[in-house]
Parts: C-alpha cells; structure tokens; sequence
C-alpha cells in the first residue's frame, strides 16, 4: 500500500470480496502486492472457520503475517474478528459466487465446443462425402378418373446400433444390425408393392416421408453404450447408408419424395437432458445430413431438416404438426393424457396464427395408436422398427415392430392406413439385398470425425 495507508474493516471486507483487478484499480497498489494480501486474507477466514472463539487467533496468524511482511496490519484483524459472524457470511457467500461462475463458465465452454463440434462435422462430411448415382425417375400418372392421393409414410424409433438379444426377452425379439436391414428392405418392398398393386385404382402423385426420430441407439445411458453393436460414428454414418439405398428405391417409384426430420432423445450428444438447441446438437440430425448429402444427386428427392424441434407440414392443403414425442408422459402407462394436452396447446398456437391443425404425427412410445379427439384432430403415433428391448421387457411393455403408412386426399384428408409389421422380414429376407459397407471403404477417414466430436460422445 502507498505510504501512511491505513487498513480498516472495510478494505479487509473489499480484499476478500472483490473481483482482484477491482480492488488493485481501487486502492492503487501492484498486482503482485494484492495477490499477497488476499494470501493473508484467505488465511484469517480459514483460522476463524477453523476456531470456535476468537482466543489467539491473532497469535496463530502472525507468523503468516511476518512472512507476508504484513505485520504492521495485525491490528486490522483485530478489528475484523470482532465482526466475525458478519465476516465469515460474507466471505461464503462470495466463495459461492465464485463458484457458481466458474461453473458457468465451464458450461458455457463446453456448449461452445460442442457447437463447433456440430458445425465441423457437417462441413468435413459436406466436403467429403460421395453422393450415390441418381436413379430414374418415374413419370408423373395420368389420373385418368382415379383417386389421387399422397402417401404419407412413418419412419421412426429404429434404434439403429442396439442389440436385442432373444434370450433376454423370451424370445419375443431379437436386433441388431443385419436385421435392421431385413426389416427395413420390408418396409420398403411393402410400401411400393402396396402403392402399385393393391391400390390400382389410386395415383399416387407423391411420396412423404416423416422421420420422427430415435434413429439411431445413442450414448445417453450406460447399458446402451457398453452393449451397442458399433459406435455412434458407424451408427449414424452406416446407417445412413443403408437407409440412402432404401430411399432410391422409393424415389425410382413416386414422382417427388419429401423427406421432413425431426430428432429423438436417443440422439442427444449428452446424457443430461436440455433444451437449447435440442435438434441441432443431436446424432440423429447428423444422421439426416449425411441421408441428404448421399442423395444429393437425386433430384425427386427434397430433404427439409428444421432447427425446432417440432415441424409443420403441409399435404394435400391439410397441416400435420410433427414431434417426437419425448416430452409427453405417460399416466399408468398411457399416454393418451399427455398427447391430448400437448395436442391442444398446438392447436392454441395454430389459432393465433390463423392455421388449423388437424393431424397430430410422433413417435417415441412405440406403439401405433390413431384415434380422433372430437373435433380437434386426430392424434396418431407411431410404432417402432426395433421391437420390445430388455428394457421394455420388465415392465412389460410389449410392442411389435410396426411403422405406419396412410394415404392423404385433397378433399379428406386421411383416409386409409396401413400398419406394416416389419418383424416379418426377420424370416422372409435371408439376406438383405442392401450394401453393408465397411468403414474403410469411403473415401475420407472417419477417424477424424471421431476425433472430431469425441468430447460430444462422452
């Protein structure tokens, strides 16, 4: 301190509280001389937390002090302790301050980096990733006084990666991988031979696919990560390859395939649930990414990959608000409760726009459900492509791997449905006709993406 400087109980209360560079500014003296005294500082709160009466506390200071070269200040202390209760509070309450702020800062850190993380993904696959060949595209029908419809088609709660094992669920289900692409080359047969076969009498002049998330197995619990055929990388990437050549096929069969994707929590690059940027920060994002830029060449083919959580899409002039589905609770197992309220307040949010809402689409329960609600539209829920886990199995809460399929009318609006049962192809397809690649056959390194959001998949 500069000379004939006197210390009072209100310096000492500034020195313990006060942001370092705050009080050097204020009092006028080095920095090097400061970090001595809050030295000191924290010594005498330590000593009276440490004593219970304020007996020879300055005594078992005053060797710190005489090292310091702060002897002179002793009686400042002395003043100080006489205020003790009023002191330690203080200094407690500032200790938590501080803590808290460290902690923010460390979060805030860590949002940044994993931003980035997104971010840098998506350019180093935008870069390098090999678009397949385009497919022909078929030529828009001639009515010709047939029903013209659009086909809606589900796609959600694949849980691409996950292993089910037989034996642990009573052999009602297995999964894994390579049944993963039996049951999807299911779906897709089932899809196309439906559309041309059995609905002869319909032209279908559109194909619109809602992925609704949970694409993917995810990191975000510990059974998970220990028991998943392969790692977040190869879950999202492969599968998007496996999923790529399965949308070919539907764009060589329908005039203009629109694809809308929602995330799911199985997704989220942590285990902690959030909020802000929710469908961003998410596996199943990257995966959609990478299912566009694989059929970027194709042209039918229309990808719109929102930053909300929640998407509204226009068929046939009728809305559909899409969701996941993760945010509606269950009451004794039924969800019904949930749906309708998170229904209802969709509705109020479309009225103060001037749109109504009359179609209400998530995944997430695995279950497909579709039943009206009185005039407020109609809720419809789809199943899963995974089947009843280990998970499921204790409760029980069985469900088939169902993905769900309807047709939309100008005039109607929903009309028919189809429920398509995938497990099916468990048996029917020996082996799936779509390519597994391997890591090693594409043409940049994975390597770096893993490294790349390696803090992400903690």
């Amino acid at each position: 301190m500069s000379q004939g400087f006197k210390w009072t109980p209100d310096i000492f209360y500034d020195l313990i509280t006060t942001p370092l560079d705050e009080f050097v500014k204020k009092y006028k003296i080095s920095r090097a001389y400061a970090r001595r005294y809050r030295n000191w500082a924290k010594l005498v709160i330590s000593s009276i937390l440490a004593n219970s009466s304020n007996k020879n506390i300055v005594d078992v200071l005053s060797e710190s002090a005489l090292s310091l070269g702060i002897e002179e200040y002793l009686p400042v202390l002395a003043s100080s302790i006489q205020k003790k209760e009023e002191l330690v509070e203080k200094y407690k309450e500032v200790e938590l301050l501080r803590e808290q702020n460290r902690y923010l800062k460390k979060i805030n850190k860590h949002l940044i980096k994993e931003l980035s993380e997104v971010n840098t993904v998506i350019s180093f696959i935008q870069e390098n990733l090999k678009s397949f060949e385009p497919v022909p595209v078929p030529p828009p029908q001639i009515p010709d006084n047939k029903v013209v419809e659009s086909v809606v088609c589900l796609f959600s709660d694949w849980h691409i990666g996950e292993v089910i094992k037989k034996s642990e669920v009573n052999g009602l289900n297995e999964y894994n991988f390579e049944i993963f692409t039996k049951r999807l080359e299911y779906l897709i047969t089932k899809i196309i031979k439906f559309t041309k076969k059995n609905m002869v009498a319909h032209v279908f002049d559109e194909l619109n696919i809602f992925f609704l998330g949970d694409m993917v197995s995810g990191i975000i619990h510990d059974d998970l990560v220990e028991t998943n055929q392969m790692s977040i990388v190869e879950q999202t990437m492969l599968g998007a390859y496996v999923t790529a050549q399965a949308l070919l096929e539907l764009a060589m069969n329908f005039p203009k395939v629109r694809v809308y994707c929602i995330v799911g929590n199985h997704g989220r690059l942590k285990r902690t649930k959030y909020a802000k940027r929710k469908q961003v920060d998410n596996w199943d994002f990257i995966f959609y990414h990478f299912l566009k830029l694989f059929l970027d060449k194709q042209k039918n083919v229309e990808f719109h990959i929102p930053e909300s959580t929640t998407a509204v899409v226009e068929v046939k002039g009728h809305l559909f608000v899409l969701f996941h589905g993760d945010t509606i609770r269950r009451w004794m197992d039924i969800p019904f409760y949930g749906i309708n309220r998170t229904a209802l307040k969709h509705i109020e949010l479309g009225a103060s726009q001037g749109k109504f809402y009359r179609y209400f689409v998530m995944g997430h329960h695995h279950q497909k459900i579709s039943y009206q609600e009185g005039l407020g539209g109609e809720r419809i829920m789809n199943g899963c492509l995974s089947g009843i886990s280990e998970y499921a199995y204790q409760f029980p809460l069985v469900s088939k791997p169902v993905q769900l399929m309807f047709a939309v009318h100008e005039k109607y609006g929903k009309t028919w449905e189809l429920p398509i049962d995938v497990a099916f192809g468990d048996k029917e397809i020996k082996k799936s006709r779509y390519v597994i690649p391997k890591l090693s056959d594409f043409s940049f390194d994975l390597e770096k993406i893993i490294k790349i959001i390696n803090g992400g998949a903690k």
